[in-house]
């Protein structure tokens, strides 16, 4: 069965020192469809397999001018946090 579920971005960084790497449990396959602020917070939306097993993903939040983006990385979506802009990328 397949449904849509938010997942909170950790905001475990400064804000003046992005490059916060964190970790996400989703189902096999998932496909993010969204990243948005929602109440002062980012979260990211995915289309997921309930029925799947679950996967550890990587992530990466960068700020604009921040750390140098690699090219593996996946570009999933920008939001703004307050007075910040976020960018969320995937390691892969």
């Amino acid at each position: 069965m397949r449904k849509i579920w938010k997942y909170k971005i950790p905001m475990l960084i400064d804000p003046f020192n992005f490059g916060g790497v964190f970790e996400i449990e989703m189902p096999v396959g998932a496909r993010i469809v969204a990243l948005q602020s929602q109440q002062g917070s980012a979260a990211m939306w995915a289309e997921v397999d309930v029925d799947a097993e679950r996967e550890p993903r990587k992530f990466v939040v960068v700020g604009t001018g921040g750390q140098q983006i690699l090219e593996r990385w996946s570009y999933i979506g920008t939001a703004q946090i307050g007075p910040f802009m976020i960018h969320v990328y995937e390691m892969r």
